[in-house]
This record gives C-alpha cells, structure tokens and sequence, in this order.
C-alpha cells in the first residue's frame, strides 16, 4: 500500500503530500465548501463545480474538459463516473468500518481503490487524512486527482450530514 498523507493548510486549502513533498492542494473557493480547484504536481489545474445551484451533481473538470462527475445518494453513498479514458469508469463512494468513521473508494467489482482515514489532532483543532492506496493503482497518472476528488467528498459528506442534523 502507498501511503498518502493530507493536511490542512488554513480554512480553505489542503496539501497532499507522499513522502513529505506536496504532490497536490485542494483550495476552496467562494462561499463555503461548494467550488474548489485542485492543483496535481504544480502542473494541471482542475475545477470542482456544483452542476447548477439546486444539484447535487458535482463535475471536476480540466478547463472546459469533463473529467469526473459525482452525485450523493439517498443512503450517504456517492456514485462518481471518470471520463479520463475513453472507456468510463464508475466507482462508489461510502464510509466504511464498524463506527463508519472511515472512507472507501470502491470500483464495479467491489474492490478497494483507496480508503480514506480521518483523524482529529485536538491540540491543533484540525483533522488531518491518511490515503491508503494499493500498489498496483499508485502509478496511475490521475490518483492524486481521485484523492482529491475523494477528500471534497468527505467533506461534502460530513456536511451533509450535519447538515440534517442540525
């Protein structure tokens, strides 16, 4: 397993690092935690944007480029589709464990891509995220952006959820 590493960097920005070296950031825009742009190894700029004001549809894209799209479900899992070969992929995106308090990517197959492991630094009052990711998907030239992507959907999720229980 390839161990990634994110922490926070202020309110709005997140580093991605493997290894101690920043590979990707993660900076909100705008008015909460609706739009963000994702930067992969200080080359390719992508944009997360909601579908339109009322969706739940999000699209990451390249400039004007679909490259992901994600949509939550009734039961807390997020569905998202890749467009970054020209056969499309589809994965799920749902909590994972005995108490829920961790994330999974999953592909068609039920396989693990990556799983996502918050934990709450209460001295600093911030939660950083271990990615645990397997060998053999740790080359692929776009899971840093399927880290990424995964991140903005914990956070969407933990928001939604409390959201409905406020």
């Amino acid at each position: 397993m390839t161990t990634y590493q994110i922490k926070p960097n202020g309110r709005k920005l997140h580093d991605l690092e493997l290894n101690n070296e920043v590979v990707g950031k993660m900076k909100f825009s705008g008015f909460g935690f609706n739009m963000a742009e994702i930067i992969v190894r200080n080359a390719r700029l992508f944009r997360i944007e909601p579908k339109s004001f009322w969706s739940g549809t999000r699209y990451v894209k390249e400039q004007d480029t679909l490259c992901l799209e994600f949509r939550m479900r009734w039961n807390g899992k997020i569905v998202m589709n890749t467009y970054f070969t020209s056969n499309p992929l589809q994965f799920t995106f749902k909590r994972k464990g005995m108490f829920k308090n961790s994330f999974v990517l999953l592909n068609t197959d039920e396989s693990e891509v990556m799983s996502i492991l918050p934990s709450f630094n209460w001295s600093k009052f911030k939660t950083f995220y271990t990615v645990e990711v397997p060998e053999s998907l740790a080359g692929l030239e776009y899971i840093e952006l399927l880290i990424m992507t995964g991140l903005y959907c914990v956070l969407y999720i933990q928001t939604q959820e409390s959201a409905a229980t406020a």
